[in-house]
Formats: C-alpha cells, sequence, structure tokens
C-alpha cells in the first residue's frame, strides 16, 4: 500500500485493481536537487497496469514508468549492491515528523 502514503495517488491507484509493491523494479533514474530538499526517482512498474487508458493500449505500450517527488526530506536512505540489477522500493511516511 506504498500508494497511498503519496499525495494525489488517485491516477496509480485507477491504473491497476491491486497496485503492486515495489519489488524487483529497474531504477531508471534518481535526482537530488534543492540542497538536497527534494529527491526524484523515476522507475518501472513490476507489472503493466490492469486497467491502462486507452490511449496506451493504441500506442503499442508495456510499461507503466512512475516518477516520484519527495520534498523536504528528514531521511534518506540507498543501499546498493554492484551484483544486482533490480530493487525493492520501501516508502514509509514517520507520522511523528509530520507538523
Amino acid at each position: 500500500m506504498w500508494q497511498k502514503q503519496l499525495d494525489d495517488n488517485r491516477f496509480i491507484s485507477q491504473l491497476y485493481n491491486k497496485v503492486p509493491e515495489l519489488i524487483d523494479i529497474r531504477i531508471l533514474s534518481t535526482k537530488l536537487e534543492d540542497e538536497g530538499r527534494k529527491f526524484s526517482i523515476v522507475f518501472v512498474m513490476p507489472k503493466y497496469a490492469d486497467n491502462p487508458p486507452i490511449k496506451w493500449n493504441n500506442s503499442g505500450y508495456n510499461s507503466v514508468l512512475v516518477e516520484l517527488n519527495f520534498f523536504d526530506i528528514k531521511e534518506l536512505s540507498i543501499k546498493a549492491s554492484n551484483k544486482k540489477l533490480s530493487v525493492d522500493i520501501k516508502i514509509e511516511l514517520d507520522q511523528k515528523l509530520i507538523y
């Protein structure tokens, strides 16, 4: 239920009957901006949409790319291994840090 931690998650929730967990996915890019106050990540969802827009079907698309932007980050942890080509992403909201 990672998408429920996001503001304005309606579109991704409509694409899937059950939004897949972010397990074994490919990260296409990451970016840290604004002196570390903004973090962006672009990745390929682990499965194609159950309910894709008609435009996607007509265009022959077979992947869903997602870009997430995080602002006012207090902590960011990235663990990597050169041997692994896919990753798991865990998104958590710390209620203690919300003002």
